[in-house]
């Protein structure tokens, strides 16, 4: 299992779930570039502690809307909702635990995923 976390914020998280993109910065192109149609992608909302997911991703890496967030994404992925496409939080203390220095890890080991993923069906439906 292949899951990858995308951040957002709560200025950026709005245009991400209507666009159905995840976008980051060149910075992480190592570990961006390695996403395949197919893989399951969260998106983590820093400030809330919100996490979407799990989405699938429909198309590669690529700049697929140069003008979305302003441009300062250039790295994009299409993402699709799933039957088990949640909103949940990790606000709470128990959702701490999932946390590694504030954040999910954004290329996640099978343990955690499954974990991440776990927690997530326990969300609502969006």
């Amino acid at each position: 299992m292949r899951v990858f976390c995308f951040l957002c914020d709560v200025t950026t998280e709005s245009e991400c779930l209507s666009r159905l993109l995840v976008g980051t910065t060149i910075t992480n192109a190592e570990w961006a570039l390695e996403i395949l149609v197919g893989d399951s992608i969260c998106l983590y909302n820093f400030q809330t502690g919100d996490i979407w997911g799990p989405f699938a991703a429909v198309s590669g890496t690529d700049c697929h809307e140069p003008g979305a967030w302003g441009g300062r994404f250039p790295l994009q992925v299409r993402v699709a909702k799933t039957p088990e496409s949640r909103r949940s939080t990790l606000a709470t203390a128990k959702g701490k635990q999932f946390l590694f220095r504030g954040r999910p890890r954004h290329v996640m080991e099978e343990q955690l995923a499954s974990s991440i993923l776990s927690w997530v069906k326990q969300g609502k439906n969006f």
